[in-house]
């Protein structure tokens, strides 16, 4: 037996749930309205479903409203439009069937209502004829009569065995979810057609029409040991329920992406300025180059003393002017001695004649060295000497040429002693002209270029040769001239040569190791951190004798408070602005916070996963 259950249109899910429980029977009905809140929930239908499985009950819902009774059977619940073939006394077996076909079930839908007074046409003694009084003729026909008969009748009548009577249920069967059900359809519980020859259904069906057989088979939806294949359930499913379909995968799609991007994707940068403690200090600290290590307490650091030599000679051009009054032509000559090894002095104003026969003189005394032996041969000495004509005037101011010594002639060493001018004479005139001279301004350039040169020279030479953290202060350095060689102001000439030999000094020392006494001298705090320190240098005085230099140092530091960034990220971790800023509050110390998040579109809360935060603790600077 079964139990029916009236559903009012506004009645709560909970309301038919407490029917259920309070039902009696295994198999229940729910006669529900259209538009009643029940059938408007895909949610209170799988509970009352649920429900019903925990109480080991079948359910079946009646209802007028389509769409209701689609959500029912996508949840496993049997509907049906109508009570028609359900409202019977005794308890049913039904076969849970898919539906033939929607426009072949309205037309048997109309015929079973017209010819539903037909109802008894079909009983279980219809085909009971006595098989052995019936030849197979008779039977066959016989058995045809009864199909068309019941077709005429009505379009479908299905002949359920139920507790030894049998009991026909009109109506279309609706496919529903009754696994365990005691509501069961069984070909076996179909009375089988008898031929009078004592044939079974197989037989009979050899000879029914074939239409009819296929309706049959569409009625009683025949097994696979019976030969028929099983009818494909046609579902028609309606426009708007596609578009639900489609909308509800798109959304799905969408939070699946947008899930990803929450859990995979989000990261942030957290950028920390902290407010710096700064300190100054101004100290003298001593290079000493005695010494081997520090004195922090004495404020003195090992140094080093350094001395470099260098010369250079240099041409340059002169520069000078002067009006000459029967000025004397001046220049150089080399003087050769291939005589003997013996040298020979040569007194001031020794004569020498060009072969045209100009004469020049001496302007000093020299003494021309002997002949020498190289690589087994002899070579004649040489010296260089300056030389001034005899007479003034432009006709001495000649080229390069040779030159012999009058006061030799008649002896040995006439043919062996000689000279030569590898440039040209200058300087001779007449009253009234100009010629160009050696001024004291350009002796002063020469040797303040050659000097500048040479200083550059050494002071490259002792920066290359700095041991790892040296400093070299350039201004400390001294400067001793050595050696000085340059021409007298105003003599006649284009140009001429001057030498310089200088020797430079220096003190230098370690940087790092002065910036320790530096830091030594600053006062720290166990909770914070040296972020830089800046080093600069005054006034140095060296004592090269001592080996000692003082210097005047500024000294300047960045201290940084120390933060747990371990702790600072688990605190700020899904936190959005506002969130922070409390945080914030209890770190008096960091002075600014930036938060990158990326994507940029997730915007206003720090994930969750540490692993996707980073935190940078960006240094202080000195303004």
């Amino acid at each position: 037996m079964h139990q029916t259950f009236y559903i009012d249109i506004d009645e709560e899910i909970t309301s038919a749930i407490d029917r259920l429980r309070k039902s009696k029977t295994k198999e229940n009905i729910f006669v529900v309205p259209k538009r009643a809140l029940i059938l408007q929930s895909v949610v209170n239908l799988r509970l009352l479903k649920k429900e019903a499985g925990k109480l080991k009950k079948q359910i079946m819902i009646i209802s007028q409203d389509e769409q209701g009774r689609a959500l029912a059977e996508k949840v496993g619940i049997f509907s049906q439009q109508s009570l028609e073939g359900v409202e019977v006394k005794e308890e049913l077996k039904i076969k849970v069937h898919p539906q033939i076909n929607s426009e072949r079930q309205k037309n048997l839908n109309k015929k079973v209502k017209k010819k539903r007074k037909l109802e008894n046409v079909g009983s279980k003694d219809f085909y009971e004829k006595d098989k052995k009084t019936m030849d197979a003729k008779n039977s066959l026909e016989a058995e045809k009569k009864v199909v068309v008969g019941k077709k005429k009748i009505e379009e479908k009548k299905i002949l359920v065995k139920k507790q030894g009577r049998d009991h026909v249920v009109s109506g279309v069967v609706k496919s529903v979810d009754f696994p365990s059900s005691s509501l069961k359809y069984h070909p076996s519980n179909v009375k089988k057609v008898k031929s009078g020859s004592g044939g079974d259904y197989a037989k009979y069906k050899k000879d029914i029409d074939p239409r009819k057989e296929e309706e049959l088979k569409e009625l009683f939806q025949l097994d696979k040991h019976q030969d028929q294949p099983k009818k494909q359930l046609q579902v028609s499913v309606p426009k708007k329920t596609k578009k639900i379909f489609i909308l509800f995968g798109i959304v799905s799609v969408a939070v699946i992406l947008l899930v990803g991007i929450f859990l995979i994707f989000p990261r942030a940068k957290i950028s920390i300025h902290m407010s710096s403690n700064v300190q100054t200090i101004d100290l003298e600290i001593k290079g000493n180059s005695n010494a081997v290590i520090s004195d922090l307490e004495g404020r003195s650091v090992p140094a080093r003393a350094i001395e470099k030599d260098a010369e250079r000679t240099e041409s340059f051009s002169a520069t000078g002017r002067n009006e000459i009054s029967d000025q004397k032509t001046r220049g150089t000559i080399a003087i050769y001695n291939e005589h003997g090894t013996s040298p020979q002095p040569l007194v001031a104003t020794t004569r020498f004649l060009t072969p045209d026969g100009k004469l020049f003189r001496l302007v000093k005394g020299v003494t021309v060295p002997g002949m020498t032996e190289v690589d087994g041969k002899l070579k004649p000495g040489v010296i260089e000497a300056e030389v001034i004509a005899d007479q003034p005037g432009e006709e001495y101011n000649i080229g390069p040429s040779d030159f012999s010594i009058p006061g030799l002639k008649g002896s040995s060493k006439y043919e062996k002693f000689y000279a030569r001018s590898a440039s040209s004479m200058s300087g001779g005139g007449s009253k009234g002209d100009e010629v160009v001279i050696i001024s004291q301004k350009d002796i002063d350039n020469a040797r303040s270029k050659v000097e500048a040169s040479l200083m550059e020279e050494i002071k490259n030479e002792i920066r290359n040769n700095l041991q790892g953290d040296e400093v070299f202060i350039e201004e400390t350095a001294e400067k001793i001239i050595l050696e000085s060689d340059s021409p007298e102001i105003g003599i006649t000439t284009d140009s001429f040569e001057f030498k310089l030999k200088i020797r430079v000094r220096a003190i230098v020392f370690s940087e790092e190791k002065l910036k320790d006494v530096v830091m030594d001298s600053f006062d720290k705090k166990s909770d914070e951190k040296l972020n830089s320190l800046k080093i600069e240098y005054g006034e140095a005085t060296p004592d090269f004798d001592t080996g000692i230099i003082n210097i005047k140092v500024h000294g300047k530091a960045l201290f940084d408070p120390l933060i747990d960034t371990d702790k600072l990220k688990a605190e700020l971790l899904g936190n959005n602005e506002e969130q922070i800023k409390e945080i914030l509050n209890n770190y008096s110390r960091i002075k600014e916070i930036e938060v990158e998040l990326w994507p940029e579109f997730l915007s206003g809360k720090i994930p969750r996963y540490k692993k996707r935060v980073e935190i940078e603790i960006i240094p202080s600077s000195f303004e």
